[in-house]
């Protein structure tokens, strides 16, 4: 085949949680020559050249320090990662959770051709796609799909079955609450805990706990302080009109005044904040 070369390859070393076979039979899909994914590793970088195959069969070489599961000598069937090298050599190092035992009366040449075409059948018995259109909400980015149909589409993939509760109305549900929880995560990391300053366990420990404490305060703010649109804001949104709102502190007869540009649109919604923030009652301490 066309850009495929025979020559020596050192021998593959297994990381933590990785295991070293010896290949008896691999299987090859032509087509991975063009996927992205194998010309590149987890983070994207160049990792030509490159060996191909990604359907194994052979038995453990080497464990590494840390796996478990696995023993030297015992017969497997696995995929490989695609961002990894492949099984079209004499040694391959896999990770053991993508390894599974293979029963003593399969012959590793046919084991070899199960992996794709068997993880295909799974998911083909297993799996279910579930989507959903809904009319998007004021302010929402639309995809192109949902400016042509003015819909907008949410697709996930789940292999709950449906006997264990997998209704369509159950995942629904729960992919809904699992959105919710996605949403927070995202808005925490916009708050502070998406980037840590430093390589210190110390210094990021008190990053990460003032980014809490602003996680929390802006859910108190929100709570009792906002109304309509504000009330439902994420960070960004509240940094723009509120947080970051160009102002002067003036202090006149005994009184120290916030004084705010009278053509900010959200001029209105800080003030009241702070009447609210001024009225709430006193702790007794």
């Amino acid at each position: 085949m066309k850009g495929l070369v025979v020559e020596e390859a050192p021998y593959p070393y297994a990381g933590s949680g990785d295991v070293v076979v010896r290949v008896r039979a691999a299987s090859f899909t032509p087509e991975e020559l063009a996927w992205s994914s194998s010309w590149v590793d987890r983070s994207g970088r160049d990792r030509a050249p490159v060996i191909p195959g990604h359907e194994v069969s052979g038995e453990v070489a080497e464990v590494a320090v840390g796996t478990t599961g696995l023993s030297v000598g015992q017969r497997v069937i696995g995929l490989i990662d695609w961002n990894r090298d492949g099984s079209l050599a004499e040694y391959v190092a896999v990770e053991a959770r993508n390894l599974v035992p293979l029963p003593a009366g399969i012959d590793h040449v046919e084991a070899a051709a199960l992996p794709m075409p068997g993880l295909t059948a799974w998911q083909g018995l297993f799996v279910h796609i579930i989507v959903r259109r809904e009319r998007p909400h004021p302010g929402a980015q639309l995809s192109l799909f949902d400016q042509d149909e003015g819909l907008r589409h949410q697709v996930f993939l789940t292999d709950t079955p449906h006997a264990g509760g997998g209704s369509a109305q159950f995942l629904e549900v729960r992919h809904c609450g699992h959105a919710t929880v996605e949403d927070h995560i995202r808005c925490g990391k916009t708050t502070g805990f998406g980037r840590f300053p430093s390589r210190h366990f110390a210094i990021n420990s008190t990053w990460l706990e003032l980014s809490l404490a602003a996680i929390d305060l802006l859910a108190w703010m929100r709570l009792l302080l906002l109304d309509g649109e504000l009330a439902t804001a994420e960070p960004k949104k509240l940094r723009y009109r509120l947080l970051h709102v160009a102002a002067r502190l003036t202090c006149g007869s005994r009184r120290l005044r916030l004084r705010i540009s009278a053509t900010w649109p959200w001029r209105h919604e800080l003030a009241t904040a702070f009447h609210r923030l001024a009225a709430l009652p006193r702790s007794a301490g």
